[in-house]
């Protein structure tokens, strides 16, 4: 009698599949997936470890290493997979090792730098850059009435460098208040010079009203805002207050005609 059971494959007969190894875009894991499961134009794959879903393209990982284990399938529920329009299919991957999650770095403000050069040049130059589009050049002049200049009290004291800790402490508290976006301090001799950037919204007499408080700020870690009339021992500085929105305005040029911006 014939027999008619066929023999099954060996394994050195099976084809070799070529897997490519991926990294989760949001947890970093190490992947592989089998490189016939996604399609030609990309689809979306399913991180084994954090679960959730990133798109991946055929160009976007290579092909390191041909696997001859077999894969386990990971089946995602369907109610963790969030509905996407003309999106290609989720494909499961499979975990090959976790790998060290990297602390994101610390956001830090560019407009700093930019405002540092904006009042350290003689004549006083401003040059303000608040857009990758826009730079903006403006020259600001020692005139009066021009700036607004807020004096304080005379002393034939000579005048005390101001620390780069006090300055950065002045910065730190009023860039803490939500429409300040940065803010910088020149010192020249007793001449101080002020700048600040402020929220394209803030009204320009809110905005007069937080560069006031910002000098105050200097003048009550400095000494300067004493006010007992038997103190002769504190310093004695010339305020120069600049103002500016991200488009480049400067405000206290917008205000200096009112007759509000001089503290004498």
């Amino acid at each position: 009698m014939p027999n008619y059971k066929q023999n099954k494959p060996s394994d050195k007969d099976r084809p070799r599949r070529l897997s490519m190894k991926v990294n989760c875009e949001y947890c970093q894991a190490r992947c592989r997936i089998d490189e016939s499961k996604i399609p030609a134009t990309g689809g979306f794959v399913r991180c084994p470890s954090c679960h959730k879903v990133f798109f991946l393209s055929p160009e976007d990982a290579r092909i390191q290493e041909q696997d001859q284990t077999p894969e386990a399938t990971l089946l995602p529920e369907k109610n963790e997979i969030e509905p996407q329009a003309e999106k290609p299919p989720v494909s499961e991957v499979m975990a090959d090792k976790p790998a060290v999650q990297l602390k994101p770095k610390p956001a830090t403000k560019s407009t700093t730098i930019r405002l540092q050069k904006l009042i350290t040049s003689r004549p006083l130059a401003i040059s303000i850059a608040v857009t990758v589009l826009i730079e903006i050049m403006l020259l600001i002049l020692w005139g009066t009435g021009h700036q607004p200049v807020i004096q304080s009290k005379s002393s034939s004291l000579s005048i005390p460098v101001i620390s780069i800790q006090i300055k950065n402490q002045v910065v730190q508290e009023i860039t803490s208040h939500s429409l300040v976006g940065d803010a910088a301090i020149n010192q020249q001799g007793n001449e101080l010079s002020l700048a600040l950037l402020v929220d394209q919204s803030t009204p320009p007499a809110y905005a007069l009203k937080l560069g006031r408080q910002f000098v105050e700020n200097v003048k009550r870690l400095t000494g300067t805002g004493k006010t007992d009339k038997n103190l002769t021992d504190y310093p004695s500085y010339q305020f120069h207050l600049f103002i500016y929105y991200p488009n480049g305005k400067e405000v206290t040029n917008q205000l200096s005609n009112t007759g509000d911006i001089r503290d004498n």
